[in-house]
């Protein structure tokens, strides 16, 4: 009863600006509760894939009732059932659901454009002509609505014959394509010789602004100078998202770029031709052995609106080139770190030099600290005055000697009066004087002491300044010791009266599977312990 009163609460904010009245909400968590019928938790998951066999028990009264409405009501309220999110995630078609219930439902479902304009087609639903069939009945019921596609075919090539799943793919792309004026979404994953081999339209399909092309990887693909192909060269998406692929495209065009396994020199051919970025992901960066100096020439590769960026990296040469060849001034998010975290040495002189040309004026950072020279990143701390998030994960163990080395920039955020501190640094500010929130992980002991100076550091004035922190994070793990872990009774009685930051401590530990436990809370219980074993021992 409880979550047919939620059903019908939630039904009736989203119904107001359609008309809806309550009575027609109130039949329509009905529909929801029968169609989809309550279980306890434990049995919803067992029965997600009974749920396109709809369990219907709705007296024929008020099936009468309900089909009583008028087409254009049944089709809203249709909408509203298909649109709940309960069907977000799953692999599930509504439509289709609503038109096994009776042919009077089957008529409004298939007469209600807005039911079928997502059509998403996994490896199974793609081996077979009548696949293809059934995927040119679902987009004609679209009419002529924008429509969003997603095509997987994963299969490898030389398992089944080349003919057979050529044919399909050949034709699916067909069908697709004699649609593609009403391309909103596109996304294909494909093998590489499907995607290469994918016909030139004659318009660009100017509706289009996601676009998502993965290819199977072929070894291929991994030799420089790889070639582009240019099926996609005349489309102008404003969202794109390639895996092992190397196109042409408007790239003038795209804000929002991601890129999954890419040699270094494609993305310097893109970044030279792409001027309106704004959001960029790099993943995979290598360096296939591709003469760079073509591209980068003598001036730096600029893009001038590009604000978040995240990249990581399979080698230092391609991490080389990137500092070396891009400047991107507007930049506020960077994520910068290798992709092996257990071999890969990047270069703290190269991002700088990178940031110094830049000039960009960071507001958040997340960097692997481990992924870097040891006590490096205290050269790092110029660069970052405008910081309101900092990210820093540390991937390593370390001895004695490195927590040492490793600690001096955590002491000098602490304490700038220090005599270890790089050159270039105010004296009338503490460092990262926006710094809203903190966050660490890597393997315990942390340096709990900085803690107090994190939140009011002391300057080269002598005097303490209030950052103004909103959140402090430290989560530590790869401890053998709980003891050691413990947060220092002192540092927790200090922290204890900044009672507008979130603290967030935890522990993870491994010993017979991962445990977390919340490190505040584990001090405290340990101090009220030693403070029974003082008094019995009195």
């Amino acid at each position: 009863m409880r979550s047919f009163i939620m059903l019908f609460v939630g039904y009736t904010s989203r119904s107001r600006s359609l008309g809806i009245t309550a009575f027609q909400v109130l039949i329509l968590a009905i529909l929801h509760m029968q169609v989809v019928p309550e279980m306890d938790p434990p049995d919803r998951a067992h029965a997600h894939h009974k749920r396109n066999e709809p369990q219907f028990s709705l007296s024929d009264g008020l099936l009468g009732l309900f089909d009583s409405f008028p087409v254009e009501i049944i089709s809203t309220i249709f909408l509203l059932y298909v649109c709940d999110d309960c069907w977000k995630n799953e692999e599930l078609r509504p439509g289709l659901t609503l038109g096994k219930i009776c042919k009077g439902w089957r008529q409004v479902a298939w007469s209600t454009p807005n039911l079928w304009t997502s059509l998403i087609i996994r490896p199974q639903n793609s081996t077979s002509m009548t696949h293809v069939d059934l995927a040119r009945e679902w987009l004609a019921r679209s009419g002529s609505l924008p429509i969003s596609i997603e095509f997987t075919s994963r299969f490898n090539e030389g398992v089944r014959a080349d003919k057979e799943l050529g044919q399909v793919y050949e034709e699916m792309t067909k069908l697709f394509n004699s649609c593609s004026g009403r391309w909103y979404s596109l996304s294909l994953s494909l093998p590489s010789s499907s995607l290469e081999a994918f016909p030139t339209l004659e318009c660009s399909p100017s509706m289009l602004q996601n676009l998502s092309l993965s290819a199977t990887c072929n070894g291929q693909f991994r030799i420089p100078n790889y070639q582009r192909t240019r099926s996609f060269a005349n489309w102008s998406p404003a969202v794109v998202e390639i895996s092992c692929l190397n196109v042409i495209l408007d790239w003038k065009s795209v804000l929002d770029l991601s890129l999954d396994f890419v040699d270094i020199a494609e993305v310097l051919y893109i970044f030279k031709r792409a001027p309106n970025l704004k959001k960029c992901s790099l993943k995979e960066v290598r360096d296939s052995g591709t003469d760079v100096s073509t591209i980068i020439e003598r001036r730096p590769i600029i893009c001038p609106v590009l604000e978040s960026l995240i990249i990581t990296f399979i080698d230092k040469e391609a991490a080389t080139s990137f500092c070396n060849a891009v400047s991107l001034p507007a930049l506020k998010h960077l994520e910068f770190c290798g992709y092996d975290i257990d071999v890969l040495e990047l270069s703290m002189d190269e991002l700088i030099f990178f940031l110094t040309k830049s000039s960009c004026a960071l507001q958040s950072l997340f960097i692997f600290e481990s992924d870097f020279e040891l006590g490096s990143l205290i050269r790092l701390a110029p660069f970052l005055s405008s910081i309101k998030e900092l990210y820093i994960h540390y991937a390593h163990s370390f001895s004695d000697m490195d927590i040492e080395e490793r600690g001096s920039f955590y002491h000098l955020l602490a304490d700038q009066t220090q005599s270890i501190s790089p050159p270039a640094f105010p004296t009338d500010v503490p460092l990262l004087p926006f710094l809203e929130k903190f966050q660490w992980f890597g393997p315990a002991p942390f340096a709990w002491e900085i803690l107090p100076g994190l939140l009011e550091p002391t300057s080269h004035d002598g005097l303490r300044h209030c950052r103004p922190l909103k959140s402090v994070e430290i989560n530590c793990d790869d401890t053998e010791e709980l003891e050691d872990a413990y947060i220092p009774k002192d540092i927790v009685l200090q922290l204890s009266v900044f009672n507008e930051v979130k603290f967030d401590f935890t522990l993870d530990f491994y010993w017979f599977g991962q445990h977390r436990i919340d490190l505040w809370k584990a001090s405290m219980e340990e101090f009220e312990a030693q403070k029974g074993e003082e008094y019995t021992s009195i």
